[in-house]
């Protein structure tokens, strides 16, 4: 135990998803090889599956780099390739934030990136993106983890029976006890200052009057808007429909013998952008349902640890306003779900999230009756934190910048 306290080993956090996708299109080819075997037409498509698997065994060589940090030093290895270095030796440990293609990027990295020199051969100062993308037998290395500073790795204990189990420490608190400091990065500068400025408009926003509902002539407007709350994302919806038409024309419109492996490699990818785009959150005064398409939980609001109003990236922009719910308040590390970590969580039933808009309110489209008799097809502002508010339901606000920029 006191060996693993000592050393923290860390790999490039690319690799897993790298695996994952060489898995899947090892799958598809079994699945061709199968197809060919019971006389189905599969020509072109062994060439297509073959260069994939080349191209991911190339990705997984390029990545498969490995950090182990100490308390004398850090070293990366790389296949037969290793190389040591003192904490001293190096002239660049910066923790910061990056994208993966940029600032424009759609997933968030944090960590911390070592150079042994502060500037390169052209004598420019070494940048947060310089060392990321930075060739891997460079003496450029990184190492990412979550917003607590936690990375995990999996150790087997031995004794009556070996268990796998799930460790996480915490890279700042072990540099600190180490004696080595990290300066701050640009990204985490200019995030602390966004915080900020996020907090000051929310309480401007706090101050002005909230944008009544359109549609207000309504007869039964006031009636509805108490009852239950369905939320669903039509525009999500449309998109998914779209792709299936289109992949299911391009299937029927293929030869003969190449119609039946084009569908199923078309249903493969569709069946689980229809599954999460059924994705529907009710809302009513006794808790809330969340369904995708025959899986649905319902809960109680006493039974949600965690309803939390914040700013999060989502399939709207990488910046956007809403409440994520949680039934577990703590992770497995023991620490407060994040509301990032609420957002990517693979427990779709235990820790989901609705979208709002700037004002905090999300478009309905329902058939009301008007004044003069005659039902017209409306579109009803609900103001979702009013209304929790108004059904008794305390929820806490975080308002933190988690990337991006913000117009007002």
């Amino acid at each position: 135990m006191k060996e693993q306290q000592e050393k923290i080993r860390v790999l490039d956090p690319h690799i897993i998803l790298i695996l994952f996708i060489s898995a899947f299109v090892f799958g598809i080819g079994i699945l061709m090889i199968f197809l060919e075997r019971k006389e189905i037409r599969t020509e072109g498509y062994e060439f297509i599956i073959f260069s994939v698997e080349i191209l991911m065994l190339l990705l997984i060589l390029y990545y498969m780099r490995t950090v182990v940090l100490s308390r004398e030093g850090c070293t990366v290895s790389w296949l037969f390739w290793k190389r040591n270095y003192k904490w001293e030796e190096l002239a660049v440990i910066r923790e910061d934030v990056w994208y993966t293609y940029g600032k424009g990027g759609s997933i968030r990295y944090q960590g911390i990136v070592f150079s042994k020199y502060a500037v390169n051969k052209k004598k420019k100062k070494y940048t947060t993106r310089m060392i990321v993308d930075a060739f891997p037998l460079s003496d450029c290395f990184y190492i990412t983890f979550d917003e607590h500073g936690n990375v995990f790795s999996y150790k087997l204990e031995k004794g009556k029976k070996q268990v796998i189990r799930k460790m996480y420490v915490n890279v700042r608190e072990k540099m600190k006890e180490w004696g080595v400091e990290a300066e701050k990065g640009e990204g985490i500068k200019e995030e602390e200052k966004q915080r900020q400025y996020d907090e000051m408009i929310e309480l401007r926003r706090q101050q002005r009057k909230k944008i009544q509902s359109k549609g207000a002539d309504c007869t039964n407007l006031k009636e509805y808007q108490q009852e239950v709350i369905k939320i669903r994302y039509f525009l999500q919806i449309t998109m998914v429909i779209l792709i299936t038409v289109l992949l299911i024309w391009t299937g029927l419109s293929a030869e003969e013998g190449e119609r039946i492996p084009i569908l199923i490699l078309e249903f493969l990818i569709d069946a689980p952008l229809l599954f999460f785009s059924s994705k529907v959150v009710t809302l009513s005064k006794e808790g809330c349902k969340i369904s995708y398409l025959f899986f649905k939980k319902m809960y109680k609001w006493e039974e949600l640890e965690i309803i939390r109003e914040d700013y999060f990236p989502s399939f709207r922009d990488r910046r956007s306003r809403g409440i994520v719910f949680s039934k577990r308040k703590k992770n497995k590390a023991g620490y407060i779900y994040t509301t990032r970590e609420i957002v990517g969580s693979g427990h779709i039933l235990e820790c989901f999230y609705i979208v709002l808009d700037a004002d905090g309110n999300i478009h309905l489209y329902k058939r009301l009756a008007a004044k003069d008799g005659k039902t017209k097809l409306r579109k009803v502002a609900v103001n979702i934190p009013q209304k929790l508010a108004e059904w008794g339901v305390e929820m806490e606000k975080m308002m933190k910048y988690t990337g991006g920029t913000y117009d007002l």
